[in-house]
């Protein structure tokens, strides 16, 4: 099984995992809570182009149109 570059790139960690590895917990946790960044949990993410649409839809915008 292959892992994707980018997994590699920050030694497969999530940007925010890496923040606070290099920062520390205290310093990283101050510039997330400024900048209003939370960190979401992989079962809580939607990575599906589907998701766009409810958003689209809860705006009252028609469904993106989709190239097959």
């Amino acid at each position: 099984m292959s892992t994707p570059t980018r997994a590699l790139s920050l030694g497969g960690k999530s940007p925010i995992q890496m923040l606070r590895f290099v920062y520390g917990d205290d310093d990283a946790n101050a510039l997330l809570d400024a900048l209003g960044v939370y960190e979401v949990g992989r079962d809580e993410l939607t990575l599906r182009p589907e998701i766009l649409d409810v958003e689209r839809a809860k705006r009252g915008e028609p469904p993106l149109t989709r190239l097959r």
